[in-house]
């Protein structure tokens, strides 16, 4: 039960510090923008653009990687 909870905090890091730079997802409301969907262990990103979906994506790679973690695109 622990070790569930450590690494929903560690996904958590590691999502923030992924689009803690700029926005590059969708405007949800006024002021508010959807960068990903979470279910699980599986991740969506959204994003308008093919180059903000590759940005995300290795700063993805980048801090799963700082965490000891790897990211399985299958």
């Amino acid at each position: 039960m622990l070790s569930n909870l450590l690494v929903n905090f560690v996904v958590d890091w590691i999502l923030s510090r992924t689009i803690e730079d700029k926005k590059r997802g969708i405007r949800w409301k006024l002021s508010t923008t959807l960068e990903d969907l979470n279910y699980a262990d599986d991740l969506a990103f959204i994003s308008h653009s093919n180059r903000d979906m590759q940005e995300k994506t290795n700063r993805l790679k980048l801090f799963a990687s700082q965490a000891g973690l790897r990211v399985n695109s299958t």
